[in-house]
């Protein structure tokens, strides 16, 4: 029987209006998930976010006036203010790209705003190096951001696919348009994720850095005087670098010799500083000719020689020599027998040497500790005189013809090395070191030859024991020559003199001719000639600036007793005594004054800090962000 139409249940004609309505939503797709900019577009979200970076950086300037230190080490990493005004919103600038979440999405506008505004701040009221260029980076940020602002999500809905509707989590097609309250709490949302994330990276992940003092030269340059002018009459303050600490890997890998590490000062915990490890218990350590030895507790009874890896020895070589030859220094500098070179601007010309005799520059000075170089504006580095051998002799060579060598001496005692590079595809190339205690020789082949008419930048390094040739930036031989102390103990041959460069059977253009020396350790206050035990989970360091560096070498600790018994103690740098008052800061940072009636002794004996402890570590220095043409990662 059949249905009249008109007389169906009032229940089928509601369910077929909800199904026609499903399918016009469903012919509606991707267009009515469109997000909508709740005040306009992504041009006046822009403008609020910038306003609302500017907000929040006066108060976070006012929290850290008054010391409201809730704030400030989460957005502003503590004295080094600009340092977080590139690394966190960078870090959720590239995340939100990543994600596309909107939460993640306003925290990365959010952090722009704050760095320009708080950036531009910086720039205007205190003149803070670089901080018109971290806002402007975040200006950028913020302008590309914003214009991707609806193109990110509209794309990301056209991907679901039409009649996909909203996901779960999706924060655009949550809210209403123009819904203020939906505005509202995602910025709030944003806000938290900022202070978040700023909060887990500072504390467990990666922390920036101020360096103020010249303790790590030349690796890191600390505050320092620079002179400019046609005279050096102007002179002008610059602003030490900042680098970068990773936290994480000390959860994860061991500090090893040599590595540059940031702790809290074990006499002021309040500070913190940066030096080398060149000690790590439990072992034996001592100082002598410059360089560290080491003994195990567990056996032996030689000390070893510490060797520096190849890149960290190419991080802290200190400039000794440039040559210059358009001020005619060649003879000044350089004795030579040599009657057949000229000088074009900075290029020494040689005309082809004998195929029998060699042509020698032999230099006329002993490499000493005592020379600060040309290239660093800090003169205060170095006052001793100390001979080193470790050096690294470097220059450009282009050979004129094929056939012939390049030569170069080195004498570090006892031994004489000489390197003989050949000209030519069939050419040999050879390294020889003699010692000249035994007279004994041994020869080794060098991968590397020169080309007529090629330049080739040659370095040729002798430290720590051992030979390296590079060719081009290529090692082309590393060769290990000794270990054990006692081959080296006593045996200071007045190794740094021999330095010398020639020529046999070839003649070319010489261009930057120049000596390193290596960092010469000296045994300083704590250190003795007997050697010293450093305790497991112990580090010793040294600053790269050895004369002027405040390290393991020379912490001394004070004690100030108070009449009934309790002591404070402290840096004896930081105890000053008055005609009736006492004035010490303690190893918390707290400064503390005592009238003299108040102790029963205040002038005892002060102790060696020797050791930094492995509680106190922060974090391994790995990277210098700024000035940008120092930026490299530290080794």
């Amino acid at each position: 029987m059949s249905v009249d139409p008109i007389q169906a249940e009032p229940g089928e004609r509601e369910r077929e209006r909800e199904a026609a309505a499903a399918r016009g939503r469903e012919t509606a797709g991707p267009a009515a998930l469109a997000p909508s900019s709740p005040a306009g577009g992504a041009g006046v979200e822009l403008a609020l976010m910038l306003a609302g970076g500017l907000l929040v950086g006066a108060v976070v300037l006012w929290a850290e006036r008054v010391k409201l230190t809730l704030l400030t080490p989460i957005l502003l990493q503590g004295r080094d203010r600009s340092g977080w005004l590139l690394l966190l919103p960078a870090l959720a600038t590239v995340l939100a790209f990543w994600k596309r979440w909107r939460g993640v999405f306003d925290a990365a506008m959010l952090m722009n705003g704050i760095g320009a505004g708080y950036g531009i701040y910086l720039h205007v009221s205190e003149q803070r190096e670089g901080a018109l260029w971290a806002a402007g980076f975040h200006v950028a940020s913020l302008v590309l951001t914003a214009s991707n602002f609806e193109a990110l999500h509209a794309a990301s809905a056209a991907v679901a696919g039409p009649g996909a509707g909203p996901r779960a989590g999706d924060r655009f097609a949550d809210r209403e348009p123009d819904s203020l309250s939906a505005w509202v709490r995602d910025n709030f949302e944003a806000i938290v994720i900022a202070f978040v994330m700023a909060l887990i990276i500072r504390c467990f992940c990666v922390e920036v850095f101020k360096i103020p003092t010249g303790s790590m030269q030349p690796t890191l340059w600390g505050d320092h005087e620079e002179s400019f002018g046609e005279r050096q009459e102007l002179h002008q303050m610059v602003n030490g670098d900042r680098i970068m600490v990773n936290k994480f890997l000390l959860a994860f890998q061991q500090v090893h010799r040599f590595e540059v590490i940031v702790f809290k000062y074990p006499l002021d915990t309040s500070r913190n500083f940066i030096k080398r490890v060149v000690g790590i218990g439990p072992e034996w350590f001592k100082v002598e000719d410059g360089d560290i030895y080491h003994l195990p507790v567990d056996g032996g009874k030689t000390y070893l020689l510490a060797k520096k890896p190849l890149d960290v020895q190419e991080s802290i070589w200190i400039p000794y020599y440039r040559a210059d030859f358009r001020k005619g220094d060649v003879t000044q500098y350089w004795e030579t027998s040599a009657r057949g070179y000229s000088l074009h601007g900075s290029t020494l010309r040689l005309q082809p040497a004998s195929a029998g005799s060699p042509t020698w520059f032999r230099y006329r000075n002993t490499v000493t500790d005592d020379r600060p170089g040309k290239e660093g504006p800090d003169e205060r580095a170095g006052r001793g005189d100390n001979k080193v051998g470790d050096v690294r002799l470097s220059f450009r060579f282009t050979p004129d013809k094929d056939g012939g060598a390049a030569l170069v001496e080195l004498q570090n005692s006892p031994f004489l090395v000489t390197f003989e590079l050949g000209v030519g595809r069939e050419a040999v190339s050879v390294v020889t070191v003699k010692n000249l205690l035994t007279n004994e020789s041994g020869r080794f082949p060098v991968e590397a030859r020169l080309l007529a008419g090629k330049a080739a930048d040659l370095a040729f390094l002798l430290y720590d024991g051992r030979v390296v040739v590079k060719v081009d930036g290529r090692v082309a031989l590393l060769q290990e020559l000794v270990l054990q102390e006692d081959l080296l103990r006593g045996q200071n041959i007045d190794g740094a003199k021999a330095i010398r460069f020639g020529f046999r059977g070839v003649g070319g253009d010489v261009d930057e001719l120049a000596i390193q020396r290596d960092v010469y350790y000296t045994a300083r206050g704590c250190l003795s000639q007997s050697g010293l035990l450093i305790p497991e989970g112990k580090y010793f360091v040294i600053g790269d600036n050895v004369q002027y560096s405040k390290d393991s070498r020379l912490w001394q600790r004070a004690e100030l007793t108070m009449r009934d018994g309790r002591k404070v103690y402290g840096d004896l740098d930081e105890r000053r005594i008055d005609l009736n008052t006492v004035t010490m800061k303690d190893v918390y940072g707290d400064v503390h004054t005592y009238e003299k009636s108040e102790l029963s002794s205040w002038s005892a004996p002060a102790e060696w800090q020797k050791f930094v402890d492995e509680e106190d570590l922060v974090g391994k220095a790995f990277f210098v962000w700024w000035p940008a043409p120092r930026m490299k990662l530290i080794r």
